[in-house]
């Protein structure tokens, strides 16, 4: 649901003339598949499963940030 609601919203925001940004935004999303794991085992090498708990959260907490900033595109 997350996927299809991103992708729709994206393709409302950005037109035809747009194709660099489109290839980027299809780019980011294996990008963080690989960030992610290699972050969390560089906060486990140093710190603990709590701590890796606390920095992911704070990290989905700021999304909340932006999704306010969203405009509706009815």
């Amino acid at each position: 649901m997350v996927e299809i609601t991103t992708e729709s919203y994206f393709f409302k925001q950005v037109n035809e003339k747009e194709a660099s940004l489109i290839g980027t935004f299809r780019m980011l999303s294996p990008l963080g598949r690989v960030i992610a794991p290699t972050l969390a085992l560089i906060i486990l090498f140093f710190g603990s499963l709590q701590s890796l708990f606390a920095i992911y959260g704070i990290i989905i907490l700021s999304g909340i940030f932006f999704a306010f900033r969203l405009v509706d595109t009815r």
